[in-house]
């Protein structure tokens, strides 16, 4: 009874933490039956998510160089067109 009732604790914390977004490691039950079972899902739930945290993180890096460098090419075709247009003038 004790270990079935440590394991339910154990498996409500880990479910809080990932409802929470804490993604850490984190005892979970182990073992052979339902609860063990339940441990080895939260695991792979948290290994999964923290694969597309890391992907998304990847993403937005390489958005937020694709955005930094189509600013500098239209800011130098606004410096080109400026400078045409002095040129005409």
């Amino acid at each position: 009874m004790t270990r079935t009732r440590n394991d339910v604790a154990l498996a409500v914390r880990g479910v809080t933490a990932i409802a929470d977004g804490d993604l850490e490691p984190r005892p979970l039950p182990a073992g052979r039956d339902e609860l063990g079972d339940i441990g080895q899902a939260l695991s792979t739930a948290r290994s999964r998510m923290l694969a597309q945290e890391a992907e998304l993180a990847r993403a937005q890096t390489v958005r937020e160089e694709q955005l930094r460098v189509s600013f500098q090419h239209q800011r130098q075709a606004e410096l080109r067109l400026r400078d045409r247009a002095q040129h005409i003038i």
